[in-house]
């Protein structure tokens, strides 16, 4: 009997909500193409500018002929994914979290390995999905990914080659009383808006750049004339 009486308490996680960890890779597209067991994929690019349709002096000379757009192809290699969750036997003779002494008694193998299993391919998932977070972190502030293998070294290696001026460092840092963040934003915008000819709407912070940039009179002033708005 004192074997019953044996209380085991609901299981406590404390790792983080999955579902709120893919902020960054948000920004970008997927799609089933986008995962594959391709060793690499070829991505065309077409570069264009924005030009201004010309008029004619006179019909009959004709149509204006327009420039054709730069075209290029890049292959780039896809990292490889490749995990296992192995079951000792012993794994299924001894009483696995959550159970209590009278479930370990009655425990079935086949439920107990289905368990197993199920926990192992959870956390898989979860750490395929870290790993596509960490891409866009790494792209979003380098341009460039560098993926480890188990032992920490680097096993993966891809470089968009972005353009540096894209990458500025402020005259002034935020939170001196020299600085202008809302100018050091817009030049930045203005820059990747004539680079790219994409329009700039969303910006990210860390907690230390957005108490600095809330700091700045200028902000403040903008966040009462217009709220968020900026």
């Amino acid at each position: 009997m004192p074997d019953f009486l044996t209380k085991v308490l609901a299981l406590f996680n404390s790792q983080p909500d999955i579902n709120r960890m893919g902020f960054l890779s948000s920004f970008f597209k997927t799609s089933p193409e986008s995962f594959t067991d391709v060793d690499e994929i070829e991505i065309d690019i077409i570069r264009s500018g924005e030009e201004v349709a010309p008029v004619v002096r006179d019909l009959n000379t004709g149509a204006v002929t327009i420039v054709e757009d730069a075209f290029t192809t890049n292959k780039v290699p896809f990292p490889v994914y490749n995990m296992e969750k192995p079951v000792n036997i012993t794994q299924l003779m001894v009483r696995q979290p959550g159970e209590n002494a009278y479930m370990t008694e009655k425990a079935d193998w086949l439920g107990r390995l289905a368990k197993i299993l199920v926990s192992g391919f959870a956390k898989m998932t979860d750490m395929l999905r870290r790993s596509i977070e960490f891409q866009a972190a790494q792209i979003l502030q380098h341009g460039t990914i560098n993926l480890t293998d188990e032992k920490g070294n680097v096993a993966w290696e891809l470089d968009l080659k972005p353009k540096a001026t894209h990458f500025q460092t402020v005259a002034d840092d935020w939170g001196t009383p020299d600085a202008h963040p809302e100018e050091d934003i817009t030049a930045l915008a203005d820059i990747i808006r004539a680079d790219g000819q994409v329009d700039v709407i969303n910006l990210v912070m860390d907690d230390a750049a957005l108490k600095d940039f809330l700091k700045d009179e200028t902000v403040q002033r903008d966040l009462k004339l217009n709220g968020y708005r900026l």
